[in-house]
């Protein structure tokens, strides 16, 4: 498996993310997704909320995990998608599923914690100088218990990784990673050619 033992433990810590007290261990509805989205606007009760965070937490997680391999950036930036999920979920109109919905805003939560984090580490940079680049460039997580494929994502740029997790691990299909990405298709298969070499 990709997730290593901290990442289990960090997915366990996820079980409070949010103040609805979201039931970790997911029950079984026959309610669908869009069924729930819909009864949650009607009446505005906290179950259906609670059973889509429910459901679709533990993919949700991993997936980002696998993007930043940081346990404690993946549960921050997980708490976020689903906030912001709730926060903008009248903007939902069911056209796509509602977990493709979810992985489109957790694919921009995380561009968006890497462009932070890319100007950060340039502000950085001009201040003390070049010799900072090195240190920087670090991986920010030990990898004394990783094993080789977590290494080889970590040496991957966030584009090319964001790729290769999407399409290779994540079975999502091209075009739709590239919505996600905002780029072309010719763009998200070069980058998957670039990715792949890289991983050889």
């Amino acid at each position: 498996s990709l997730q290593d033992s901290s990442g289990a433990r960090g997915l366990r810590e996820c079980e409070e993310l949010t103040t609805f007290q979201i039931p970790y261990a997911v029950r079984s509805l026959s309610l669908s997704d869009e069924q729930l989205v819909q009864a949650y606007r009607s009446e505005g009760a906290r179950e259906p909320l609670n059973e889509l965070v429910g459901r679709h937490l533990p993919r949700i997680r991993a997936l980002v995990w696998k993007m930043v391999l940081d346990d404690g950036v993946a549960d921050d930036l997980t708490q976020e998608v689903f906030l912001r999920s709730i926060r903008y979920l009248d903007s939902y109109n069911g056209q796509a599923a509602f977990g493709t919905w979810l992985h489109s805003i957790a694919v921009n939560v995380v561009r968006t914690h890497w462009e932070k984090r890319e100007k950060s580490r340039r502000l950085v940079t001009s201040e003390i100088g070049a010799d900072a680049s090195d240190i920087l460039a670090q991986p920010e997580s030990s990898l004394d218990d990783a094993d080789e494929i977590h290494t080889a994502l970590q040496r991957l740029s966030p584009s090319l990784r964001a790729a290769i997790v999407l399409v290779s691990l994540e079975q999502i299909e091209v075009g739709e990673a590239a919505k996600m990405e905002e780029s072309t298709k010719s763009t998200m298969y070069w980058r998957l050619h670039e990715a792949r070499r890289q991983l050889r």
